[in-house]
């Protein structure tokens, strides 16, 4: 009967030590939360996986991936860190928490901290956490909170040039994308902009500006209503050049709520540099065999900046002294052609010559007026030279 009852004794006790080492059927209840909920692309999220041991672990994992977003949750994100005692790595689609050993009871968390890759373009997706014991049971994954993912802002200036004349106008781009669907203000600034420039006009695509003014004592701003997110936005900036200035570094920037969004720096030049063409007549003369006229000059910058995208005009009044075609790259006609011109550095001289055939028909005075126009030449009082041809047959017929 002792013997019978001790049996029993020791069955029991050994019973109860399993209970209390082994864990229950089912696995510990895991909650999952992150912080942030709403990132931007290229930048972190942290998974927060918690819970209570139901039991006495080791060797346990904890699974982390995702649904929705752009592919798998290792696609999209870079492992970053993770805290709380377990080792971490990728492993496919998916990170893997190594479990230290866990005791019946024990309140556990964990975290994982996740960078956004910055090429992610704007989506939502939600992490899923999963237990499994050392042996693979498991009882499901459990679902964390949904993560809103944006594109960052970006902006872009670009200015119609970086070396402006002075007294010429600059236009200034700005290119926002993927700002938030509100009103947003375009800003230029430079502790110098205002004492070299004013503002002309601002215009805005495809949403119009709705003002356009200073910006305190250091530059210009242009506030822009609401557009859809994610689209482009442009805000063209004009600005008056009122002094010279050497290269200045420029700030600009987009903001929504007063708070920036993106930024970015350009430089611009404002020389006094200008270029100035002279032009001196030379000596026309005329071939009575084949009928043409001759005309020369001399060219010679005497500016101080190179001169570029030049251009003569012939006007010959009245109509009727020559009859040949157009020359190479002219447009017009016989009596008003106009023509490229050569560049000129400054001091730089030419001395073109430009021929023509007499119409057969001419007879009579004629005047030819030649006009050199040269972009940004501030002295046209030296850019036109006449000639004055009188025609009495094909034979006979004199310029000076």
């Amino acid at each position: 009967m002792r013997v019978r009852t001790l049996a029993a004794s020791v069955a029991l006790a050994i019973g109860a030590v399993l209970a209390i080492a082994a864990p229950a059927s089912a696995h510990p209840t895991l909650t999952v939360t992150a912080s942030p909920t709403a990132v931007v692309s290229g930048t972190d999220t942290t998974v927060t996986i918690s819970g209570t041991s139901n039991g006495n672990y080791t060797g346990a994992r904890i699974d982390l991936f995702s649904t929705g977003g752009p592919g798998t949750l290792t696609s999209f994100t870079t492992f970053v860190s993770c805290g709380g005692g377990p080792t971490c790595t990728e492993v496919g689609a998916l990170y893997r928490l190594a479990l230290p050993s866990l005791t019946n009871g024990q309140a556990f968390s964990y975290t994982v901290t996740l960078t956004v890759d910055a090429a992610t373009a704007s989506t939502t997706f939600t992490p899923k956490a999963q237990f499994y014991t050392s042996g693979g049971s498991t009882t499901g994954a459990v679902t964390g909170p949904v993560i809103t993912v944006t594109s960052p802002t970006t902006l872009t200036a670009a200015p119609a040039t970086t070396s402006v004349q002075l007294g010429s106008a600059l236009t200034v781009t700005l290119t926002a994308t993927n700002v938030d669907n509100a009103a947003r203000t375009y800003r230029i600034t430079s502790a110098d902009l205002p004492t070299y420039t004013t503002l002309g006009t601002c215009a805005g695509t495809p949403v119009a500006t709705s003002t356009c003014t200073a910006y305190g004592t250091t530059g210009y701003e242009a506030a822009v209503a609401a557009s859809t997110a994610g689209s482009g936005q442009d805000v063209a900036f004009t600005l008056n050049t009122t002094a010279a200035h050497a290269s200045d570094t420029i700030t600009a920037e987009v903001l929504v709520g007063g708070v920036v969004k993106a930024t970015t720096t350009f430089t611009i030049t404002v020389t006094n540099l200008y270029p100035d063409v002279r032009a001196t007549k030379g000596t026309p003369t005329y071939n009575a065999v084949s009928q043409q006229i001759t005309f020369r000059w001399n060219l010679t910058n005497i500016g101080t900046a190179a001169a570029t995208g030049r251009t003569v005009t012939r006007t010959v009044t009245p109509a009727g002294l020559t009859s040949s075609g157009l020359g190479a790259g002219c447009t017009g006609n016989s009596d008003n052609e106009t023509c490229p011109g050569p560049n000129l550095a400054p001091g730089a001289s030419v001395n073109p010559t430009y021929t023509r055939t007499v119409a057969l028909l001419a007879l009579g005075t004629y005047t030819v007026d030649f006009t050199f126009n040269t972009p940004n030449d501030p002295n046209p009082a030296n850019d036109t030279i006449t000639f004055t041809c009188t025609v009495l047959t094909g034979l006979v017929v004199n310029c000076t």
